[in-house]
């Protein structure tokens, strides 16, 4: 006799559906779902009906928050205009001097929040927004797999 699927006892006799699932469970765990059927000897749970595949989706556009490629010169540049010491610019954005640092020998390219920051008091522009097509990749076989949920984005 199979076992329970809720507590694993070895008398799983009915044949219940829980929550939406329909599961083989025994005589305690029954009381948990509606019973749909009493099991015997040989009782297996109906097979899942087969769904078609979706169709596949028609191409989406994403747009995409990407900071400039000439990020560092342009941060330097525009404090320097401002004629501020890196360690002034650090306390004025509440950043670390390092961080400044590294922002301007392009060492560490900003986050899209600290480059929003950044953008306010140098007034300059370092975020650039771009529109790239979704790609959903096709499996060869019938069966859903976790890539037909995932996005990849490219850079």
């Amino acid at each position: 006799m199979a076992s329970c699927e809720m507590c694993g006892e070895n008398d799983a006799e009915f044949l219940v559906q829980i929550e939406g699932a329909q599961m083989n469970v025994c005589g305690k765990c029954k009381a948990y779902g509606t019973v749909m059927k009493r099991a015997g000897p040989t009782f297996t749970r109906p097979a899942a009906p087969i769904s078609s595949r979706p169709s596949p989706m028609p191409p989406q556009k994403e747009r995409l928050l990407i900071i400039k490629e000439d990020f560092a010169e342009k941060i330097r540049s525009a404090r320097e205009k401002m004629n501020v010491t890196q360690k002034d610019f650090a306390q004025q954005l509440n950043e670390k001097e390092s961080v400044v640092h590294g922002l301007e020998t392009g060492k560490h390219e900003p986050n899209i929040s600290l480059a929003r920051k950044l953008e306010k008091m140098l007034r300059i522009s370092l975020v650039e927004e771009t529109e790239v097509e979704a790609t959903h990749m096709q499996a060869t076989t019938d069966e859903v797999t976790i890539g037909d949920f995932v996005k990849i984005k490219k850079r």
